[in-house]
């Protein structure tokens, strides 16, 4: 496919809008989107759509991940900063073998918060 390809929002917002029991406004919704990155029929999500996503999502995973390490999440920019020193962390720290394996690059944000689901 040669055209313009969705953003992981709108693709999001897509699942949703299906109304398919199960899929609404959920982490399943946000887990086929990631799979949609995969395929390549969507644009991996920017730091901001990952910051809204974590930030409006206070009881699922990367929010309870980011907490774990003992994060203060007060603010939309709290959680930009640690979201942000957790990609720097995985990418300095990480060996790059490891990174190419998880297709770090083109979706460290899928990446990073995958990780955080399993922290907290």
């Amino acid at each position: 496919y040669t055209g313009k390809h969705p953003t992981w929002s709108e693709g999001i917002n897509f699942i949703d809008a299906l109304k398919i029991p199960g899929f609404c406004k959920s982490l399943t919704a946000m887990q086929l989107a990631n799979a949609l990155v995969f395929a390549y029929i969507l644009h991996p999500p920017s730091l901001d759509e990952m910051l809204l996503w974590i930030w409006n999502h206070p009881g699922l995973g990367a929010y309870k991940g980011l907490e774990s390490m003992n994060f203060v999440l007060a603010t939309r920019k709290a959680v930009l900063v640690t979201l942000t020193s957790f990609c720097k962390h995985l990418q300095i720290y990480c060996p790059t073998s490891v990174l190419q394996t998880l297709h770090f690059q083109e979706s460290s944000l899928i990446v990073a918060e995958h990780f955080l689901c399993k922290i907290s």
